[in-house]
């Protein structure tokens, strides 16, 4: 039985990526600083610490296989903390590394954050660990987070210019789950959800499921985060496509028993 280490496993896609390889049989162990509240059955947890290294050495033995899926917001951080876990790998003799990055990064490196995950593929791809490489576009949660975030005033404003094709964590977590037992892959084929929408219409569909009659805005906004969603490629047609519609998620999600976490409650 292969035994994977998963970090960020109690994020909104480690936690998915978590459960999709104990359905595969998989002995999945999650890393943490901290103990969780509340055993997961079927889950291990083994204290360590990205950040500092200390820990990860016992981490990461008796490992066939890694998801790095923990990330931080601080650029220079992620980017200390993906070569901490790649310095244990290397010394553990991993066989399968796998990184989650993010579609688009390419282009919008001039954005620290993405800049950071473009540097953590760099450094995978050249440390000796076997690996693959999944990128993924912005997630449905993550959108609904967004919306929930600017949704303050009577009208709901909103950047100009972004076009996003958000997908189901739920399905990204089933491929990566596939990959990482399937073998050492290289950069993986993108995934992206089913359709590509303006952010406008994502907006419309999202006040229709929480039961909102409310006007929308759009105006340019001179944040580094919009400029890069309005001039990055976030909704390739390359991608493979997967997981249910903005719309379906919505109907399963917003306008069912998660109606509250769509308001803004998503770590």
């Amino acid at each position: 039985m292969t035994r994977v280490l998963v970090t960020g496993g109690t994020g909104v896609l480690g936690q998915r990526i978590a459960q999709q390889l104990r359905a595969r049989h998989a002995t999945v162990v999650t890393l943490s600083r901290r103990a969780p509240a509340a055993p997961t059955p079927g889950l291990e947890w083994v204290p360590g610490d990205l950040i500092t290294g200390a820990g990860l050495d016992e981490a990461l033995c008796g490992v066939q296989a890694v998801v790095h899926a923990a990330t931080s917001q601080r650029a220079r951080e992620d980017v200390q903390m993906t070569q901490r876990l790649l310095d244990a790998a290397v010394r553990a003799k991993v066989e399968h590394l796998l990184y989650v990055s993010i579609v688009g990064i390419d282009h919008l490196s001039y954005f620290d954050y993405y800049a950071a995950k473009l540097e953590g593929e760099r450094r995978v791809a050249a440390s000796g660990v076997p690996y693959s490489v999944q990128r993924a576009t912005q997630f449905h949660d993550f959108v609904a987070y967004l919306l929930g975030r600017m949704n303050r005033f009577p009208v709901l404003t909103l950047p100009r210019r972004i076009r996003l094709q958000p997908v189901d964590p739920d399905a990204v977590a089933a491929r990566i789950a596939y990959a990482t037992l399937n073998g050492v892959a290289g950069r993986l084929p993108d995934l992206a959800g089913p359709e590509a929408q303006s952010l406008e219409t994502l907006a419309h569909a999202w006040l229709r499921a929480m039961g909102q009659r409310k006007r929308t805005w759009s105006v340019p906004m001179p944040l580094p985060i919009f400029r890069a969603m309005a001039v990055g490629d976030l909704a390739p047609a390359h991608a493979v496509r997967i997981g249910p519609s903005w719309e379906a998620w919505l109907a399963a999600t917003v306008a069912g028993p998660g109606r509250a976490a769509a308001d803004g409650a998503f770590p």
